[in-house]
């Protein structure tokens, strides 16, 4: 294990030796997580999905956005060690969370989600823990479009369609979607 005191540290340890798991709070000195995280994805792309954050402070909404765009999870302070070391466990192991072994929301939790995701400028968080979930868009080929969001930390996602189910043709609220990355 290797600390490091700030990010400019951090980024003059990955120059030395391999990581297997790189945890990162976004309030560092000389270069906060996001900045680190950025620099990582550019001059050491593998190391990218190697990397999670922490954060007592996310809740500002610039920050919020720049975590929500790296795609990377995202705990909390405080945390639950048990969540801190399963995910710590899955990024080590090279098999970063998929959708697949998520369990869905509940349909409560569900709706939840819906309405908020309704509202302009709402954030997404994690009805169970308030994390950030991540949106990540399911089209395939034959697929019809689909976005998932997930919780990193709590295991749980939910596919959202446009229209919602509704008849070809009914209104979809205008705008961008709320949390989605523009490709």
């Amino acid at each position: 294990m290797t600390t490091a005191e700030n990010g400019l540290s951090a980024l003059a340890a990955v120059q030395t030796r391999p990581f297997d798991v790189i945890v990162c709070d976004v309030k560092v000195n000389f270069l906060d997580g996001v900045r680190l995280y950025h620099e990582l994805e550019a001059e050491y792309p593998e190391l990218r999905d190697r990397l999670f954050f922490i954060s007592g402070v996310a809740d500002d909404p610039e920050m919020s956005t720049s975590l929500r765009q790296t795609g990377r999870p995202l705990l909390r302070k405080p945390f639950d060690l048990k969540d801190f070391l399963k995910l710590v466990q899955e990024i080590a192991s090279g098999q970063p969370p998929v959708g697949e072994r998520y369990e869905p929301f509940s349909a409560e939790e569900a709706v939840a989600l819906r309405a908020t995701g309704m509202r302009p400028g709402a954030a997404l968080a994690c009805p169970r823990c308030g994390n950030d979930l991540v949106v990540r868009s399911t089209v395939g080929s034959g697929q019809s479009p689909a976005w998932e969001l997930r919780c990193h930390v709590c295991h749980r996602y939910l596919t959202v369609r446009p229209n919602g189910g509704r008849k070809k043709g009914a209104a979809w609220p205008q705008g961008p979607v709320p949390g989605r990355q523009p490709q």
